[in-house]
């Protein structure tokens, strides 16, 4: 009976990992779900408190936006960004408890999350494919490239192609980490398939944030090859970085950003270059105006929204942006009191990561904060959920071992 429910669960996190890729509207059911079928799995008498050592600097983030709360005027707002933050909460304290679960079953886990991956891309293209839309994308690419057009089209069921990309990156890293000297030929050339399509799938996505992300995971795993290997293969490898560079510059929309430099912009009007300019420099001038404990959840973005009116950033008013920068969106909504917070959920695990050679925690630490550069992820569920279940799960489940004292 125990093993029937083990997979079932199993099954629940293939699903829940699935909708994190092609479906972020049904997050929450599958995550109601997990939870659900926890509260029979869980083994309550080996449940030691101790262990939610590790999910305080979470915990504390979700209760700073909560105590937000009662300097906000607009209440409605903030329990809507409180319930897309739920997360925070639930997950770090759900993996705690049934830490033996994931624990015992983490290469599974792992496995299943590739899994997803891979299915995501066979779903989007099947779903391209019945909308009928491969003729006008086929036309659209006399006059536009491949990347805009791979945008403009629903190619990947309107979700937002940063935070597939993110999970699409963190996938091969997971590949990269399960390689194995003793695999056979045959396992090795699927890793190397594997790797190969989600990276198309990434440079056809074409987020900036994540290209980068990208660029600086080859590094990482450049030089460690290069303290591994023969001189020899260091320039292949260099040779390699600078090729891929290059390619990310003259084929992404790193591109018109570089056009519009070469062309001269003017100091007043070099937001021009990235809308992401003129969203940073709201914000800091919302910031500067309450630093300490900022407008609250609930007003922040209003104001935000205000700003963007007054200095007539038409489309960001327009779209009712937000920061692009979680670092930015916490300091406006609750100050410097919520940005040391955010910052010490990075700092205290990057210690660990890096003292401990812990390689995927430190490799979806680093992922994540040049992402929370230039997306506010915790706006978001899918951020909110990718961040919170593989923070908890890496940094206190699958390096359990090594955290003993």
């Amino acid at each position: 009976m125990h093993k029937i429910i083990n997979n079932i669960k199993l099954g629940f996190l293939l699903i829940f990992f699935l909708f994190l890729f092609i479906s972020f509207q049904n997050i929450k059911y599958s995550l109601a779900g997990l939870i659900f079928i926890s509260l029979f799995t869980i083994q309550y008498g080996k449940i030691k408190i101790k262990t939610l050592k590790y999910t305080i600097p979470l915990l504390v983030l979700f209760f700073v936006n909560i105590i937000s709360l009662f300097y906000s005027d607009n209440i409605g707002l903030g329990f809507r960004t409180i319930d897309t933050q739920l997360s925070l909460l639930l997950l770090p304290i759900l993996i705690s408890f049934d830490s033996e679960f994931y624990f015992n079953n983490k290469q599974k886990i792992i496995k299943g999350f590739i899994i997803a991956s891979i299915i995501a891309i066979l779903v989007f293209i099947i779903l391209f494919i019945q909308s009928g839309n491969i003729h006008r994308l086929i036309n659209s690419l006399e006059k536009y490239n491949l990347f805009a057009v791979i945008r403009w089209y629903n190619v990947i069921n309107s979700q937002h192609p940063t935070y597939i990309s993110l999970s699409f990156l963190f996938s091969i890293i997971l590949i990269i980490h399960s390689y194995n000297k003793e695999d056979k030929c045959f396992f090795i050339v699927l890793k190397l398939i594997g790797i190969l399509v989600i990276l198309i799938a990434i440079f056809l996505l074409n987020s900036r944030a994540i290209l980068l992300s990208t660029f600086f995971v080859f590094i990482y795993y450049t030089i460690k090859f290069l303290a591994e290997h023969k001189r020899i293969y260091i320039y292949i490898s260099l040779i390699l970085l600078l090729s891929v560079f290059s390619y990310i510059i003259v084929n992404s929309r790193f591109h018109k950003n570089i056009e519009q430099i070469e062309q001269g912009v003017s100091t007043e009007n070099y937001e021009k270059v990235d809308i992401r300019i003129s969203l940073w420099k709201d914000a800091y001038i919302m910031w500067k105006e309450k630093p300490l404990f900022g407008y609250g959840i609930g007003d922040a973005k209003i104001k935000l929204i205000d700003v963007h009116k007054n200095r007539d950033i038409k489309i960001a008013f327009k779209e009712r942006y937000n920061c692009h920068n979680q670092f930015l969106e916490t300091a406006t909504q609750t100050g410097v009191v919520g940005l040391i917070v955010l910052l010490l959920v990075f700092a205290i695990p990057f210690y660990q990561a890096i003292k401990k050679k812990q390689e995927l925690l430190f490799l979806f630490l680093s992922i994540c904060f040049i992402n929370f550069l230039f997306e506010s992820m915790l706006q978001r569920i899918a951020g909110v959920v990718f961040f919170a279940f593989w923070y908890s799960f890496l940094w206190f489940v699958y390096y359990r071992d090594d955290n003993k004292e």
